[in-house]
């Protein structure tokens, strides 16, 4: 009994020591490829020993897009860029296959990655503290080279643990709460010093998604609704009109709306963006069925004259990089998982679970932001899209259960 313990606590120890480092460490440091080796080792010895294996629609989902990933080297304008991209994808594909083993073996791990995220947040940023200064976001350096994450990867991350901190203290996850509330706050700040207009969005729409569901009858909905559009008028002003706040982002979010409007000043950050979406479209229509294969948009950027040379960029826009590098096919075969989650979703909100309200919030945040954001590689963000399909489908086996 005793080895069986050691043995489950290790297993538990590795999965909170690789969701630390996929947050934490830069992306191809050598303390993440370590990690992910013992990770990977630890997870290898406990299936043996388990003898069982976990394949759910997830796991197909992810072998899908992996292989059309894979099929596209034989078409693609840059086959060095595909091959690794491919690769890079195998090994998110390898590591979520043995989380989600993990989390059907035993669902109480959900709650050990929500923590684990909480507070790996919060060290993320004293790294970047450390290392580059508090104020380096609201300097103007918004990162993504020389060891500093970008600006919207760390508000990302905070804004996410700020939802999965209102959810520990609102069901009591906790021994001490006053360690989740402080918690809450200091994401909260991470979000407003990384200066990531993303960041807002990834917190504010879970939580206003839940007031506005969470009503048991339709004068409540209504209710919650206003009391939704109140919270978001009250953040934009605040942000628009507190000196401080509007230097830091508040002046980020007026060029964001100008430049979605066509109205008023914008920055060049913007205005480059809005071009990148116009010539991905430009791209998809001369390719359209299977696009110029993975990681190629920054291939075809590259022709362009802007500000990121020869070498391009993605697209900053999760829908425009898809589309231009493995075409609608690719775009139906990675949203799916989206879709059907959504389907589910809704079926059993009824339900009022507190962590499926806010993960479907999460969802839909995602949806949104990606209009401005590339994450279909991102180790983080695939947890999170893994996280939600757990949390629905305990949903699904517990309507099962009942209908029994």
């Amino acid at each position: 009994m005793l080895i069986k313990d050691k043995k489950i606590n290790l297993v538990n120890f590795a999965l909170i020591i690789y969701i630390f480092s996929i947050i934490v460490f830069n992306e191809g440091t050598m303390a993440l490829k370590i990690v992910r080796v013992f990770f990977v080792g630890i997870m290898l010895i406990n299936l043996i020993g388990k003898k069982k294996i976990y394949l759910n629609k997830f796991v197909y989902w992810m072998l899908a897009f992996w292989i059309l990933c894979l099929l596209s080297i034989k078409w693609t304008i840059s086959i060095d860029n595909s091959k690794e991209m491919v690769v890079t994808l195998l090994y998110n594909l390898i590591c979520n296959f043995f989380v989600l083993n993990l989390l059907c073996e035993d669902r109480k791990r959900i709650i050990l990655i929500i923590k684990t995220i909480i507070f790996s947040s919060i060290i993320l940023f004293g790294r970047i503290a450390l290392q580059h200064g508090i104020l380096v976001y609201v300097d103007g350096r918004r990162g993504g080279n020389n060891g500093l994450e970008n600006a919207n990867t760390i508000g990302t991350v905070a804004a996410i643990a700020v939802v999965l901190g209102i959810y520990c203290v609102k069901e009591r996850e906790y021994k001490y709460p006053i360690i989740y509330y402080i918690s809450i706050i200091a994401n909260i700040s991470v979000i407003v010093l990384s200066a990531s207009r993303k960041a807002i969005l990834y917190a504010l729409i879970p939580i206003i998604f839940y007031y506005i569901v969470n009503s048991k009858n339709s004068l409540k909905v209504m209710r919650n609704i206003v009391l939704a559009v109140v919270i978001f008028f009250i953040t934009y002003f605040t942000i628009m009109k507190v000196p401080i706040l509007y230097s830091i982002i508040g002046n980020r979010v007026e060029t964001m709306i100008n430049g979605f409007t066509g109205q008023g000043e914008t920055d060049a950050s913007t205005s480059l963006r809005m071009k990148m979406i116009e010539w991905g479209v430009e791209w998809f229509k001369e390719k359209p069925k299977l696009g110029y294969g993975i990681d190629s948009y920054k291939m075809l950027l590259g022709t362009k004259e802007t500000s990121f040379g020869i070498t391009g960029a993605y697209a900053h826009n999760n829908y425009i990089e898809l589309i231009v590098d493995v075409g609608i096919l690719g775009l139906v075969v990675y949203y799916y998982i989206y879709i059907y989650m959504i389907i589910k979703s809704f079926k059993y909100i009824k339900s009022r679970n507190l962590l499926l309200i806010l993960m479907l919030g999460i969802l839909i945040a995602c949806m949104v932001n990606e209009y401005g954001q590339v994450t279909y590689y991102y180790k983080f963000y695939q947890l999170v899209l893994l996280l939600i399909y757990i949390v629905i489908q305990n949903e699904i086996e517990k309507g099962k259960e009942n209908v029994k």
